[in-house]
């Protein structure tokens, strides 16, 4: 193969019948030109390519790193809410996503303290539904008053 052989961009019949150009003027590259041409597009061509995949990966390693920092979090607010006895279906609840660690325990304090003082509420008779008259007998005495022996 002639490493200098001539090309010509225009029709396949003007390169075969160079007395045929017809006025169009089309300029020839030599095979070395040509070479050099698809290997700078080929480069170009890899070069984006290998931009476009690292970007990609870039974004997948920030999604992983992401989704790895909640399920810690995640677990963690599990680890204090079943030291303070509280039911971890509630972990849904916290905002994860948006907290950091040193706030986990913060929001499951205020949880805690929230369901302390509802359930002392309920027992002072301060949450009684409507309807219920606040000092009126506890029903479960009323029941345990029922069945006890009749006094004689």
């Amino acid at each position: 193969m002639e490493e200098n052989r001539e090309m010509t961009n225009t029709n396949p019949d003007a390169a075969t019948h160079p007395e045929d150009k017809g006025g169009a003027g089309g300029k020839t590259f030599t095979q070395d030109e040509v070479n050099r041409i698809v290997s700078d597009r080929l480069a170009r061509e890899r070069e984006k390519m290998e931009a476009d995949l690292k970007s990609e990966r870039e974004k997948m390693v920030a999604a992983y790193e992401a989704e790895k920092a909640l399920v810690g979090k995640q677990a963690e607010a599990m680890k204090l809410m079943r030291k303070k006895d509280i039911p971890v279906e509630f972990v849904d609840l916290l905002p994860l996503s948006s907290i950091s660690s040193e706030e986990i325990a913060h929001y499951v304090q205020r949880f805690d303290d929230a369901i302390l003082k509802g359930v002392q509420k309920r027992l002072s008779g301060a949450g009684a539904p409507k309807g219920c008259a606040q000092g009126a007998p506890d029903p479960q005495n009323e029941i345990a008053n029922a069945f006890k022996p009749p006094k004689a």
